[in-house]
């Protein structure tokens, strides 16, 4: 369903009539409590899955001198699944976390620098210890908190060129003008996740139907396809949701509506249906690839250690 179309659900769901008829409860409102619903029912579910659903990475150079990098803003609850850093090959390695009580036996006096080993989490904030004493390239892999629904983007794709970064979008959104724009770019189908994140662009408008969009930075293009909408950073028209699950989406919606309205015993009945609906949903999620277990295997070089190359795995004692 489109954000439309989960309007229409709602009211469904709370047998409303128009907007007209409940003017407290306009399509505006109603999409606020979907977004909510987005953002806070189901946000716990994909995230304690850890089955790759709205993980997302960004990059940043790490400078010498610097110790302190902000996790990507639009992060579930601000949340980090793990922060990698490039050593000199360029391979990332992945950097582990330590407490505030620990951090002190990282950090070096004011002023000196070192090679970066772990990292403390202070605010909005990574802090790397040491304090780096050259330039890294730092890797965030996080959730992507879901985008606010919204009735209209800046339009469907009718083209990508990867190699000139730009993207089509005919017809475009004619109150649009020519200038810088921060977009994101949203499947139409399956999740309807996302394929590129906060990107800067340069719109440029031409006879009022057709947009090309100019993207910057280094993100890649190549998971953008023809039919994907285009939108303002942090809006879309379709959930980040299987489609099995919008009508749960919209009976969450509900319960808020039914609850103002006083329809209590019509709200725990629907509450009780969504409850249902979310632990389907998070035993749905884990494992993604039903075929086959996860195999845990040690490392080749752990295998291999000790004379004879008794590994752990390999000891006879």
């Amino acid at each position: 369903m489109n954000s439309t179309e989960l309007i229409e659900a709602v009211r469904q769901e709370v047998f409303m009539g128009t907007a007209a008829q409940f003017p407290d409860f306009e399509d505006t409102r109603l999409l606020i409590e979907l977004s909510d619903e987005l953002r806070t029912t189901f946000s716990r579910a994909v995230t304690q899955a850890r089955s790759g659903y709205w993980l997302k990475q960004a990059h940043t150079t790490v400078t010498a001198g610097r110790a302190k990098y902000p996790i990507p803003r639009r992060a579930v609850i601000g949340g980090l699944e793990n922060l990698s850093i490039a050593d000199s090959s360029g391979k990332f390695v992945k950097l582990d976390e330590v407490s505030e009580t620990h951090s002190q036996f990282y950090e070096l006096a004011s002023g000196q620098l070192g090679e970066v080993k772990k990292y403390v989490v202070r605010s909005d904030q990574v802090v790397l210890l040491p304090t780096p004493s050259q330039a890294y390239t730092l890797r965030f892999s996080y959730y992507l908190r879901p985008s606010r629904l919204v009735l209209a983007g800046y339009g469907t794709i009718d083209s990508v060129d990867t190699t000139t970064r730009t993207i089509v979008v005919d017809p475009v959104n004619t109150s649009l003008a020519t200038g810088n724009v921060v977009i994101d770019v949203a499947h139409t189908s399956g999740w309807a996740e996302l394929s590129l994140v906060n990107a800067p662009a340069f719109l440029v408008v031409t006879a009022g139907t057709t947009g090309t969009f100019t993207v910057g930075g280094t993100d890649p293009l190549d998971e953008i396809v023809v039919g994907d909408g285009l939108f303002t950073a942090d809006e879309t028209l379709w959930p980040c949701l299987p489609e099995d699950f919008h009508r749960t989406l919209a009976k969450a919606a509900a319960v808020k509506v039914m609850s103002e309205l006083h329809m209590l015993q019509k709200a725990d009945a629907t509450a009780n249906q969504v409850n249902a609906d979310i632990q389907r949903f998070s035993d749905l999620l884990t494992s993604r690839v039903k075929s086959e277990a996860k195999v845990l295997k040690a490392p080749r070089a752990v295998l291999q250690v000790g004379r004879g190359q008794r590994g752990f795995y390999g000891w006879r004692g």
